[in-house]
């Protein structure tokens, strides 16, 4: 009986013994449950660049200003799609697309005084409020239950986040332009055209400039002694490249190119902190 044989037959007997009490228990008592944090952000960083995050307020002020002198009357129809892609039509009167759009304005005005708040305490090593670091970790999701509802502070910058994502008392009408925060948007542009020359022998060329799919960005920030931490998130892409003087690539062409994995290289000079992929 001092063996690990009859060890393991006596831990399956009390384990046998514990089902036969749990399953007792449980008529009386509920069962213990694994929440699933699957987007809760343990910690978050802003980058501290103040000039942008007041230039940004500053554009919103611009815009809202301009959006404050629309009509509120008529009524607008829009083509809108479904999660599955397919086409409906709504009606939107003048009265709340123009409630809408402030509301979408006062939104970014706020978000962008609590950026640059806690740019401004980053900077001066100020620890945060509780309600400051409730607000990074509530970027893109809170109250996750196992499905993308985008019921974040970013995904509500957008005017058109998806009518079937809006926060609670948020933008409650359709817009038609289905180009939220979740709308993948790969472009290219040509930005400048070298005619050939035959006198110098150039053939010309057309200048390009291209974003792809997003990188993942893993960042280590020393935070003081005992306190250093790993972020991760979404950085752009960014392509530079030439084609013949008569090929101006449209974004369609660009977008199939993306899904196959059929692109240039980047700069050179991303080479100091970007890892390439397989």
């Amino acid at each position: 009986m001092k063996t690990r044989a009859w060890a393991m037959k006596t831990l399956n007997t009390q384990l046998a013994s514990w089902t036969e009490l749990r399953h007792n228990t449980v008529l009386y008592a509920q069962q213990s449950y694994t929440p699933i944090l699957l987007c809760a952000y343990p910690d978050g960083y802003v980058e501290p660049r103040l000039a942008f995050w007041e230039r940004m307020r500053e554009m919103a002020v611009a815009s809202r200003a301009v959006l404050a002198t629309l009509p509120t009357s008529g009524v607008f129809n829009y083509t809108h799609y479904d999660s599955n892609g397919f086409p409906f039509v709504v009606s939107v009167s003048g009265a709340t697309m123009y409630s809408n759009r402030l509301a979408v304005m006062d939104q970014f005005l706020n978000t962008t005084d609590t950026l640059r708040g806690i740019s401004e305490k980053e900077l001066s090593k100020t620890s945060l409020s509780a309600q400051e670091s409730l607000f990074l970790q509530r970027l893109v999701e809170f109250n996750y239950y196992g499905a993308r509802t985008y019921t974040g502070w970013y995904p509500a910058l957008f005017y058109e986040p998806g009518s079937q994502y809006l926060p609670p008392n948020y933008q409650t009408e359709p817009t038609g332009d289905n180009q939220g925060s979740d709308y993948w948007d790969a472009l290219v542009t040509d930005v400048h055209t070298d005619p050939p020359d035959q006198v110098v022998g150039d053939p010309g060329s057309i200048l390009h400039e291209g974003v792809g799919n997003v990188h993942l960005l893993m960042i280590a920030v020393d935070c003081g002694p005992g306190d250093t931490a790993v972020y991760a998130g979404p950085v752009l892409s960014h392509y530079e490249f030439e084609l013949g003087p008569t090929t101006r690539k449209t974004d369609s062409q660009w977008k199939t190119e993306v899904r196959a994995g059929t692109l240039p290289p980047q700069p050179d000079w991303t080479r100091g902190y970007l890892i390439p992929g397989p």
